[in-house]
C-alpha cells in the first residue's frame, strides 16, 4: 500500500487505474489505527491498488473524495467513487463491495 502526499498524486492514482482503493486516515485516529491491520491484508491480496491519504497531511483529500470522517476507504472505477466503507468495517463486507466494483 503506496501512501500519497500531495491533492495531485491523489488525483493521478484515481484515473490511472481502472479499479484503485484509497483509505483515507489520520495519525491520531484510533479506529483508523485498528483499520491498519485489516486494509493491510486486502492491500496484499485483493488485484486492485491500494493507497493511503492522511488527511492532516492533505486536506484537500476531503474535498476530493467529499469524505467527512475518517476512517473512510473509497473504492473507485475508472475515476468514479462506486462504494466506501466508513469506521471500523469488517474484511469480509469490504471484500464484498471491491468485487462488487471489479466485476460490475
Amino acid at each position: 500500500m503506496k501512501s500519497l502526499h500531495t491533492l495531485a498524486e491523489l488525483e493521478q492514482a484515481v484515473t490511472e487505474h481502472d479499479v484503485v482503493v484509497v483509505d483515507l486516515y489520520a495519525t491520531w485516529c484510533v479506529p483508523c489505527q485498528q483499520m491498519l491491520p485489516v486494509i493491510g491484508e486486502l492491500a496484499e491480496t485483493m488485484p486492485v491498488p491500494f493507497y493511503k491519504v492522511d488527511i492532516d497531511e492533505v486536506p484537500e483529500a476531503k474535498d476530493f473524495t467529499g469524505a467527512k470522517a475518517v476512517p473512510m476507504l473509497l473504492i473507485y472505477k475508472q475515476g468514479k467513487k462506486r462504494e466506501f466503507a466508513f469506521g471500523i468495517t469488517e474484511k469480509t463486507k469490504i471484500e464484498s463491495k471491491l468485487n462488487r466494483v471489479i466485476r460490475g
